[in-house]
């Protein structure tokens, strides 16, 4: 499933069901060709899966957004993947767990 980009302009990336170290690179070109919009949220619904390949480019990603002063939400992020975000040192929103993620 390839990404799916909402908004105009671009403002939210749907990631597909797997980000895994075979997905890695076509996700990291596609989020590259969109990093310079001030706001952007990445939209987790439906994913099921991610390796620590994906970890590290979505980590990485929020990160470099940030650099930028671009920030970057997390949404819909399932218990594993927020357990696991934690587990990391991400700091999880405090008004509702499942509506972002701020690293």
């Amino acid at each position: 499933m390839p990404l799916e980009f909402k908004g105009e302009p671009i403002n939210t990336i749907v990631l597909p069901e797997s980000v895994t170290i075979f997905e890695v690179k076509a996700i990291h070109e596609a989020l590259l060709s969109v990093a310079s919009n001030s706001l952007l949220t990445l939209d987790l619904a439906n994913t099921a899966e991610v390796d620590a390949a994906g970890m590290q480019l979505i980590l990485a990603f929020v990160q470099q957004q940030e650099k930028s002063a671009n920030p970057v939400q997390l949404i819909n992020v399932s218990d594993e993947l927020q357990a696991t975000l934690m587990l990391l040192g991400a700091e999880l929103g405090k008004s509702n767990q499942n509506a972002g993620v701020a690293l």
